[in-house]
């Protein structure tokens, strides 16, 4: 489906990093349908919906991946910048060492923290973790 919203959006000329923009498009009105979690959603479609956004600009840049073991985040957020201060990837997973870093992002308990997708645009930083993924 991503193919066909990154279409539909290069057509009407929508900015993908606009998240507003993003999430009130057709196309993607219609992804989040069909894919929305079945049962009530509530609040948690926010969370949801900017998951997805982001996930959908870190394939559009490709899937750029960074191992967090050692270096700082401080140097992962510098990689991404040139010396101009223009971004050089706008979209990157950083993912850290497995069941080193723990969190609840929910009630069922404590999972491990995967990573987090960062993307930037312009001047700002949009962030979602990734917790408990079962496959690598």
């Amino acid at each position: 489906m991503f193919e066909a919203v990154r279409d539909a959006l290069a057509r009407d000329h929508v900015d993908p990093f606009d998240r507003d923009a993003f999430l009130m498009h057709r196309s993607v009105v219609e992804m989040i349908h069909g894919g929305r979690p079945t049962g009530e959603v509530g609040e948690a479609i926010a969370e949801f919906t900017a998951l997805l956004h982001i996930i959908f600009l870190f394939w559009l840049d490709g899937g750029p991946a960074i191992d967090v073991s050692g270096k700082t985040l401080e140097d992962v957020m510098r990689s991404q910048v040139r010396s101009g201060g223009l971004s050089e990837r706008r979209t990157v997973f950083v993912r850290v060492e497995p069941r080193r870093i723990w969190g609840s992002p929910t009630e069922a308990g404590p999972e491990p923290l995967d990573g987090w997708y960062a993307a930037r645009r312009d001047d700002r930083l949009m962030v979602a973790a990734q917790f408990g993924a079962r496959a690598r």
